[in-house]
């Protein structure tokens, strides 16, 4: 996925990963090799996710829903994405995540973020 992490229209490549025996996902930039992610419980594959700018600062940031529901919810992640800086040319970011369940009973298999209401944010 194309992602713009710096805000300054700069494109970053994520590249998606699961490792199925501890329910571990991650992105991880295919250029300079920086990862983020965590563990979803209920995931028993690679979580649904799309992009979006969730905080309006012009960094796009990830969300993450499990595709199968778990105890009656899907359970989710936002990651926000903050540039502190770079090291040696390589950005290094904050990450700030709000966990978040969506009470369902029917499993998904794709999200789409979008300014539905048009107001400015995703």
């Amino acid at each position: 996925m194309i992602a713009n992490l710096e805000g300054k229209q700069s494109k970053t490549v994520l590249v998606p990963y699961f490792v199925k025996d501890n329910n571990n996902y991650g992105f991880q930039d295919a250029q300079n090799g920086t990862c983020f992610g965590g563990i979803l419980p209920g995931a028993s594959e690679m979580p649904a996710y799309c992009l979006g700018d969730f905080n309006n600062d012009g960094i796009d940031d990830v969300l993450v829903i499990a595709k199968k529901c778990s105890g009656g919810y899907l359970n989710g992640r936002i990651h926000y994405l903050k540039l502190t800086g770079y090291n040696y040319g390589v950005p290094q970011y904050n990450i700030f995540n709000d966990t978040i369940k969506i009470s369902s009973s029917v499993n998904i298999s794709d999200v789409i973020a979008s300014d539905y209401i048009n107001d400015g944010f995703t």
